[in-house]
């Protein structure tokens, strides 16, 4: 799980500075990506030990004013580097600012 950790903060560094551990706080006005990562079995339904898989969770935060659309891009491009499902982005963007949550799974 630590190269999983590595390896997306070396990806996700080269586009905004990465808030680790997981910090989102919207509100700060300045722009960062956090994320977070949590394992599970990746067949519970067999005695075998088999291949585990870790949800990943990406937060791209920056100013409400901000032009995001490349960022946004690069962040998932980055994303696609890692992940073994498609990406899913969600807009989380409010008041206080904007916010994009990327999800995918990893096979660990």
């Amino acid at each position: 799980m630590t190269d999983l950790h590595a390896t997306l903060q070396a990806a996700l560094d080269a586009i905004a500075p990465c808030s680790v551990p997981f910090n989102l706080d919207p509100e700060a006005g300045r722009e960062y990506i956090t994320f977070s990562v949590t394992d599970r079995p990746g067949d519970p339904g067999d005695d075998a030990d088999g291949p585990r898989v870790a949800e990943v969770s990406v937060y791209y935060v920056c100013p409400l004013a901000a032009d995001s659309l490349a960022k946004r891009a690069a962040v998932k491009e980055a994303c696609d580097g890692i992940a073994d499902t498609l990406i899913r982005e969600t807009d989380q963007s409010g008041s206080y600012g904007q916010v994009y949550l990327y999800t995918f799974q990893v096979v660990i």
